[in-house]
């Protein structure tokens, strides 16, 4: 839920990953509430797979997450690795949560960079 951007954080005098929260989803309360819970349940996470939040804020009634920015691909152009069909057997629920649970972190860390 949001696009995120490369951009540079000029206090702190390096790149950040910059995720905004699109203007139609703004007066949508449930969609505030998710783009801020998962801020916060991101920043509560100290893991090498989830980017690091350094601010959550608005701006001139723009939404966003300034987090940490991670070099490397992005889960559009390896998706190859996160195959969904492989895991569809009704024996595997577990494996097919995990996976999803896997893609979800490989967006928070990696999300979609544009420039």
């Amino acid at each position: 839920m949001g696009e995120v951007y490369l951009a540079y954080d000029k206090n702190l005098d390096r790149l950040v990953a910059l995720k905004i929260l699109p203007a139609e989803f703004v007066s949508n309360h449930d969609r505030m509430r998710r783009f801020t819970r998962e801020a916060k349940a991101a920043s509560a996470i100290s893991h090498p797979n989830v980017a690091h939040i350094y601010e959550i804020g608005e701006e001139n009634n723009i939404h966003f997450i300034a987090m940490e920015y991670v070099e490397g691909e992005t889960l559009a152009s390896n998706w190859s690795i996160l195959d969904l069909r492989r895991f569809t057997s009704k024996r595997r629920p577990l494996k097919v949560v995990n996976l999803l649970q896997a893609r979800q972190n490989w967006e928070l860390r990696w999300g979609r960079f544009l420039i």
